[in-house]
């Protein structure tokens, strides 16, 4: 077993290698309390491990960052779409009041989708993983395209490309536990745009936390939904407010614009 370990500050992320492939990472605090103690993680793959960590000196510290991502080198922009809970089986008592408004979101976001390929700019699928633990993208995106799940019109509008990226989270924020902040740095991404469902609950907590990491915040605001456009509106207007969002319509979001912007 190898594992590398990149430096963010109070976090480090490891990356944990078995039989010649990375099964997974995870984002471990720590302070003196933690010094040398063994943490346990379980990785999406069924795979775990037990690490001892031991502070090292400063002058030892690993790199914070490197060009490749650890050999994998994803694309370099300013600029990254990030479209959370698209891929939904929709299975819960207020559905159908999402899905009237999550719909025509779905259409906006596939057209702003497609214009953010034409720029170049990286899309990353930040996905609920609705109680399967050991699914990938593809099992969850066949889930939402079974007989009768109310999730699969959102599916063939938003299906994700080969190309996209894919960030699995356990709770409301796609940063929460996740490698989100590690991708969006490796990427260069100082802007995120911002789409999904819903809004009042997943995309609020999301933008939250890209605020706190200093993120740049565009959230379309034809581009998201809740069970009631009042609630919608209500959270665009307190994302502007306190999170210094800027909500434009999807025709007004102009993806080179806003790579050029410091």
């Amino acid at each position: 077993m190898n594992v590398a370990v990149v430096d963010e500050g109070a976090n480090l992320v490891a990356f944990v290698r078995m039989d010649g492939a990375w099964q997974g990472s995870i984002e471990i605090a720590l302070n003196p309390e933690t010094t040398a103690k063994g943490h346990h993680l379980l990785l999406s793959s069924g795979y775990a491990a037990l690490l001892r960590w031991e502070q090292l000196p400063e002058e030892r510290v690993m790199p914070g960052m490197s060009e490749n991502l650890h050999g994998s080198a994803p694309d370099r922009s300013p600029v990254a779409l990030v479209l959370v809970d698209v891929i939904n089986p929709l299975d819960f008592p207020e559905a159908d009041q999402l899905l009237r408004f999550a719909i025509p979101a779905a259409d906006r976001l596939a057209e702003l989708k497609q214009r953010a390929k034409r720029a170049g700019v990286p899309v990353v699928y930040a996905n609920d993983n609705f109680g399967r633990w050991r699914s990938d993208l593809s099992t969850v995106v066949e889930c939402c395209r079974e007989p009768g799940c109310k999730g699969a019109a959102l599916v063939e509008r938003l299906r994700p490309e080969r190309d996209d990226y894919f960030v699995l989270k356990p709770k409301h924020s796609a940063f929460f536990s996740t490698t989100m902040n590690t991708l969006l740095r490796y990427l260069g991404v100082r802007t995120v745009v911002l789409g999904g469902f819903a809004a009042d609950i997943c995309v609020l907590f999301t933008a939250n936390d890209a605020y706190m990491r200093d993120f740049r915040i565009v959230i379309p605001s034809d581009g998201v939904a809740s069970n009631d456009s009042a609630d919608r509106d209500a959270v665009l207007a307190l994302m502007r407010r306190v999170l210094k969002a800027e909500t434009p319509k999807v025709d007004e979001i102009d993806f080179v614009a806003l790579a050029k912007e410091p």
